[in-house]
């Protein structure tokens, strides 16, 4: 568990992470995962998607970055912010008073679409994995200098669902200027960790920290144990023992650790011959998770051995949940709704307007326009510019239709800052894709 745990602060450091798909390509002639942010978006061609080739999605974004941790030395090497020669004000400035970030990874490990009619079918199969942290500055601060007398953290989130998503969509027209699109998703859980502590307070006495905090701790796997030992007091026995939680291998797979649904929707209306508008809402669901783990701080103080040293695995020692048994937990996707409007001043080039508002415990607000081009129906490229409340960020992006073959590459945010082992600094704001895909049928003009 030390080690599942540990990965939380390098996280804030190296990837902090937006859940949204590759926004560029919502408006890029051509693309065919556009379908994922709006349902009533359809690819051009019929295709067929195979496993790692045909959509590798990278997306970074966050307000720290490396440098944010990590600092220049009087020997021209690299330290941690632990290091005696970075000061507590050098370190803490580069700060924010919450340090939140959201990973989300999508994993095609096979998809397919196909036109009947006027509809088009689409059929995925995806593992899914949502992530986010969000970190006090306090946090930090206690790391580098400890508790220094009394310290209040407001609050430390952490939040973890993997899962197997199963999902069918179908696009229809309705009449001759409206599009409505809808999917429908299959999910099966796979590991679920939720860690919620507040209102931290920690007073240091000597070699020992009296520490009180409400929190909760919740997590699902198949084959997580988890074992118990006496509080500080000695007064109960349901301490959890972070040294003797575990995930250890199963010998038969007994099922997914929980199971969930949820829907996509989204509508696409021709307003004039050049102007289109269109709006969805995706992961309007959840998964209700069985949950080995399933325990919260007492709500008393607890006493704490000072170990001298303020390594994150540590820390995790010093809270005190109690385990309260196994329980059902059921925990949302984190929604997201889209509003665009799309201009097209001649059969070549046209502009666009997205808004996006990601919901949960980790929510985004985006604006983002671009300019678009497109050549035929065989290529197309966009460049866009957004602001979000992780700052601004530039993206391009092309897709080139070879008939067989359809490929795309592209960006949501560049980074413009890099050390020199090419790592990049500031905000680590970073947003790749691209992808191969099998094409076959007819192709249909879709501007």
């Amino acid at each position: 568990m030390k080690r599942i745990l540990s990965t939380i602060i390098i996280s804030l450091a190296f990837i902090c992470a937006s859940a949204q798909d590759f926004s560029t390509g919502y408006f890029l002639e051509g693309y065919t995962y556009s379908y994922r942010m709006n349902p009533a978006l359809r690819p051009s061609r019929n295709f067929i998607a195979l496993p790692a080739i045909s959509n590798v999605n990278v997306n970074l974004q966050g307000n720290v970055g490396i440098d944010s941790f990590y600092f220049p030395l009087s020997n021209g090497k690299v330290g941690t912010f632990r290091h005696p020669e970075v000061s507590s004000s050098e370190f803490l400035k580069g700060l924010h008073d919450k340090n939140q970030a959201s990973l989300n990874v999508n994993t095609n490990v096979l998809a397919f679409g196909f036109k009947t009619d006027r509809m088009f079918h689409t059929v995925d199969f995806n593992i899914r994995s949502i992530n986010g942290i969000s970190a006090s500055k306090n946090l930090f601060k206690y790391m580098k200098d400890g508790a220094d007398g009394t310290l209040s953290i407001p609050e430390v989130t952490f939040d973890n669902q993997t899962f197997v998503e199963v999902a069918y969509g179908l696009n229809t027209p309705i009449g001759d200027n409206l599009v409505f699109g809808g999917r429908i998703k299959l999910l099966a859980g796979a590991e679920m960790l939720h860690a919620e502590v507040s209102d931290i307070s920690i007073s240091s006495s000597g070699y020992n920290e009296t520490i009180s905090a409400k929190g909760v701790l919740k997590g699902a796997y198949n084959g997580l144990i988890v074992k118990t030992t006496d509080s500080a007091d000695g007064l109960s026995h349901d301490v959890v023992e972070w040294e003797k939680v575990d995930f250890e291998p199963l010998e038969d797979f007994d099922g997914p650790s929980g199971y969930g649904a949820a829907i996509d929707l989204g509508i696409e209306y021709r307003l004039t011959p050049e102007v289109k508008l269109s709006a969805s809402i995706t992961d309007i669901g959840g998964i209700a998770w069985d949950a080995p783990l399933n325990a919260e701080t007492s709500g008393n103080s607890w006493e704490h051995e000072i170990s001298g040293e303020y390594e994150f695995e540590d820390m995790i020692d010093m809270f005190e949940f109690h385990q309260k048994g196994s329980g059902k937990e059921f925990r949302m996707l984190p929604a997201t709704v889209r509003l665009a409007a799309e201009y097209n001043l001649s059969e070549k080039i046209g502009f666009g307007a997205l808004a996006t508002k990601k919901f949960g415990a980790f929510p985004l607000t985006e604006l983002r326009g671009s300019v678009n081009t497109f050549v035929g129906n065989f290529f197309g490229f966009s460049a866009s510019a957004a602001y979000s409340n992780y700052g601004f960020s530039f993206g391009g992006a092309m897709n080139f239709d070879a008939h067989a073959l359809d490929f795309f590459i592209g960006f949501d945010s560049i980074p413009t800052r890099f050390s020199t082992q090419w790592i990049p600094l500031g905000h680590a704001n970073i947003a790749a894709t691209f992808g191969l895909v099998i094409t076959f049928g007819k192709q249909v003009a879709i501007k």
